[in-house]
């Protein structure tokens, strides 16, 4: 179901029938469950121009023109009022399409492990910084319904994990999205095998040693901040 006034929205001759035609499905499949009172008759402009704009611009990268269908159809919704930042807009055009995937992944996983490694010169206390925030990231999102359950909230799996780059840990923890923190780590030091065991790492620890270097892991914590649950919550999560 779409609100008739969108039909109507002026944006939509900017951008060609193709790309409004895709927005008018996906809003369709959102809000397919909302009766026609849960539409607000008062949208907000200022998040939905915005929106609506960058849309039109992103709709050949899936994971950025379901984000911002999410925050459009949220906009047209009475439950959603003022819960909005006018922010998400602008945020969601600064991430790359694998930065959505993490984002996915950090909001229901909340806390995500992370190392840092450090080459220490033996005969100093002197260190140099090798690799930074090495992580990892599903690129495969699986959402099933709970069998013999209705009306239940999706199980989402994750698979084919592979290196992120730390250039994503930057802009998200630049955007206020995530936080990155090295003074806290797992408890259960097997959490970051996977990381340690990286072909990368391994690579890295060769070539430490080689140089006569002592080989040092640091272990943390990457976690969704407040406002990146909130963004999660309203271009990522389900729309009840």
């Amino acid at each position: 179901m779409v609100p008739r006034f969108f039909l109507h929205w002026p944006l939509a001759s900017m951008h060609g029938l193709r790309r409004f035609e895709a927005l008018q499905n996906d809003l369709a499949d959102n809000l397919k469950n909302k009766n026609p009172e849960d539409i607000t008759e008062n949208p907000p402009d200022y998040i939905l121009a915005p929106a609506i704009s960058s849309y039109m611009a992103s709709i050949d990268k899936k994971e950025l023109r379901e984000m911002y269908a999410k925050l459009i159809s949220k906009a047209l919704l009475k439950t959603f009022e003022n819960k909005i930042h006018p922010s998400f807009a602008l945020m969601i055009q600064n991430l790359h399409p694998d930065e959505c995937l993490i984002l996915h992944y950090f909001a229901t996983q909340k806390n995500v492990p992370v190392i840092s490694t450090l080459w220490k010169n033996k005969s100093t206390s002197g260190y140099i910084p090798s690799l930074t925030h090495v992580f990892l990231y599903p690129t495969c999102i699986i959402q099933t319904p709970p069998k013999n359950v209705s009306n239940s909230i999706e199980i989402t799996s994750y698979k084919n994990f592979k290196l992120g780059k730390p250039m994503y840990i930057s802009n998200l923890s630049r955007l206020g999205l995530i936080e990155v923190t090295y003074t806290e780590c797992f408890n259960d030091p097997n959490t970051y095998n996977a990381l340690s065991n990286c072909p990368e790492v391994k690579e890295d620890e060769s070539r430490c040693q080689k140089s006569g270097h002592s080989f040092e892991l640091i272990k943390g914590i990457l976690r969704i901040t407040p406002l990146g649950k909130e963004f999660t919550d309203i271009c990522i999560g389900d729309i009840s």
